[in-house]
Order: structure tokens, then sequence, then C-alpha cells
């Protein structure tokens, strides 16, 4: 929705104060980036018929029960039954002879069936209001006849609009017929893929509750070991210190005994 205008400039060899012209442009809805429309904007681009066509099928369904009325009778108003493309309204029957006469141009107008939107029999150019009658594989556009004598279309692949019509469609039936041949296939596939995904899921499970299950024993082991070792440590602990105590005891009872030694050396001096 959102469009978007360039600054005004001057083109080269045009005379100062000369007004450029505006350029419009809107953002891609994919990716966001501004998309160049020219000069003209909007208008350049060629009227989407087909998904008009659609869109007006699809609206018919939703209001098959609302009919269309005339829009030319006094009230109260009678419901059309035909509609004119070239005068872009739905008439009754009497309004359609009596808005297109014998001996007019208008009688020679082709009656269709009544609707609420009318578009053209054909695509017409956006730049010189003339139907399309070619096709440039170069540009990758429609052309009508003044586009088609431009320079800019000199030495380009041009061919009529229903031989390219006709390629196009063959093209799309051929792709559509691969695509609703290739369906039951891609079915079995998505099945295969789905059944495959259970399968990763439960042995994933599967895989996480026998590692839960190892490490909790390996966890065991370890504690067992563990106490196993303090133990160990603890008795050869016990036995050291009661070793280290015996020999301070001995020790200590040998300074005791020094006394005694000091008397004997003194008696040892005495020759009486």
């Amino acid at each position: 929705d959102r469009l978007l205008k360039s600054g005004f400039g001057t083109y080269p060899g045009r005379k100062r104060g000369t007004v450029h012209p505006q350029t419009v442009s809107f953002p891609c809805p994919a990716c966001q980036r501004d998309v160049d429309l020219g000069e003209r904007g909007l208008g350049s681009l060629f009227r989407n018929l087909t998904l008009e066509r659609v869109v007006e099928r699809y609206r018919q369904t939703i209001n098959i029960s609302a009919a269309i009325m005339c829009q030319f009778c006094k009230p109260p108003q009678l419901e059309a039954t035909k509609g004119c493309t070239e005068c872009k309204s739905s008439f009754c029957n009497e309004c359609f002879k009596l808005y297109h006469p014998w001996g007019t141009q208008k009688a020679q107008h082709e009656p269709t069936p009544p609707t609420l939107t009318f578009r053209p029999k054909g695509l017409m150019c956006p730049e010189h209001k003339e139907e399309v009658t070619h096709y440039c594989k170069t540009c990758q556009r429609l052309v009508c006849q003044l586009c088609r004598v431009r320079r800019t279309h000199t030495s380009h692949k041009i061919t009529p609009v229903l031989s390219a019509y006709q390629a196009l469609r063959e093209k799309l039936t051929k792709s559509l017929a691969y695509i609703l041949s290739s369906q039951d296939t891609v079915q079995t596939q998505i099945a295969e893929l789905e059944e495959t995904v259970k399968h990763t899921e439960v042995n994933g499970s599967q895989a996480k509750e026998e590692v839960s299950q190892l490490i909790q024993g390996l966890c065991a082991m370890l504690e067992e070991k563990r106490a196993t070792l303090v133990q160990t440590i603890e008795e050869c602990q016990q036995e050291r210190l009661a070793s280290l105590h015996g020999q301070i005891q001995e020790h200590q009872a040998m300074l005791e005994n020094s006394g005694m030694v000091g008397y004997a050396q003194e008696v040892l001096k005495e020759t009486d």
C-alpha cells in the first residue's frame, strides 16, 4: 500500500528550471525493496484479467443468491439479464433493447451475462491505449502495434500474442500434468518421512533413557569405590598415627631417665 515518490531534478541537456517527472515506486512484499514503476506509476502496469475473472467467479459463488439489478430501470428495478462490456452496465431485456437500438453503432455491442465488474475483452497497452497484439520475448512484455515499431524493440524477438499464449498454456499444462501425476509419489514419500520421524523420536527417547541408566550405574560404582578408598585411607592413617605416638612415648621415657645418667657420671668422678 505504501507508495514512494522520488524527488525532483533536471535531465541533462534540459533548460535550467525544467522539472523532472515524478517516478513512483512501491515496496516488494517479499524483499521490501522499492520497485520503480516509472513516470506513469501504476498506470504502466497491465490489468490481470485472469485474476479478475477468478475473483469474480468466487464472488458469484458467495453472493449466488444476490440478484444483479438493471441499472437503467425506473423504480421498481427489474433483475438484470444482460451485460454490455462497451457500456459497462447491466440491463434487463427491455432496457437493453432501448439503449441498443437497431441501425446504430450500439446495436453491434455483444451482450454478456450481467455483472458488477466489467473488463475489457483484451488487454490494452497502458501507454498507447491500444489492444496488445504481440509479445516481446526479449523484454518479456506485451506490446501493441505502436510499441512494436519503436526503437526500443528493434531486433527483439517478437511473436503474436496467440502464439505466446499457446506456448505458455502448453508449458503450464505439462507442468500441471507432471505435478498431478507425481502427487501419489509425493504423498507416499511424506508418509515414509512421517514414519521415520516417529521412529527417530522413539529411538531418541530410548537412547536417552539408556544413557541415564548407565550414568546412574556408573555414579553408584564410583560412590562405592570412593567409600572403599576413604575407609582404606583412614585405616592407614590410624596405623601410622599409632606408630608415631609410640615413638614419641619412647623418646619421652628416655628424657625422663636423663637425670640418672648425670648422677652416674658424677659417681664415676669419685676416686675414694
